[in-house]
């Protein structure tokens, strides 16, 4: 019986690299969306913060001016 020995690890070494090619095109497109997700941040970070107490007492004069133009 011939037994040919280096087929085997050429194509164990065409797998190899193409399964690490792959692994590499996944790890690129992840740093990529990582970047974009933090800068993101950093935008939404920016941003003024809304005064979270003077919105509620404003809707609710709102809220009360449309009922009492409702009742008249």
């Amino acid at each position: 019986m011939r037994y040919a020995g280096g087929s085997l690890t050429i194509e164990a070494a065409l797998i190899f690299s193409t399964i690490l090619l792959l692994l590499l095109l996944v790890m690129g497109t992840g740093i990529d969306l990582y970047e974009e997700v933090r800068q993101e941040a950093v935008s939404i970070m920016e941003e003024e913060k809304q005064d979270t107490i003077k919105m509620f007492y404003r809707w609710n004069m709102l809220r009360e001016t449309l009922t009492d133009a409702n009742s008249l």
